[in-house]
């Protein structure tokens, strides 16, 4: 499977235990479920960062997947590591997020 998610946005968080949010699309993997890239997501997420709800949180969207991070470390490598975006616009649309791969 192809590992590298499209990057909708990264986002901030400052009233919660979860200090960045990065929100993913899956749609356009035309040849798998989204079953089984849900499957094969949460077993990077396992391998990589541990236990859900300690070090990261997902909730699904109908397209893709809300991931929150405690750490900007985790969030970073997984920016770096398993995304990429279609459109380069896109990293500097939202001003209120520190917005940017690697950041």
């Amino acid at each position: 499977m192809d590992t590298k998610f499209e990057l909708n946005y990264i986002k901030s968080i400052y009233d919660s235990k979860w200090r960045y949010l990065v929100n993913i699309w899956f749609d356009d993997f035309g040849y798998l479920t989204t079953k089984t890239i849900r499957e094969n997501l949460l077993k990077i997420m396992l391998d990589l960062y541990g236990k859900q709800d300690i070090n990261w949180s997902i909730r699904w969207t109908s397209a893709g997947a809300d991931i929150r991070f405690v750490n900007d470390c985790d969030a970073g490598s997984f920016i770096m590591f398993y995304t990429d975006t279609k459109d380069s616009d896109r990293w500097y649309r939202n001003n209120s997020s520190y917005v940017g791969r690697g950041h």
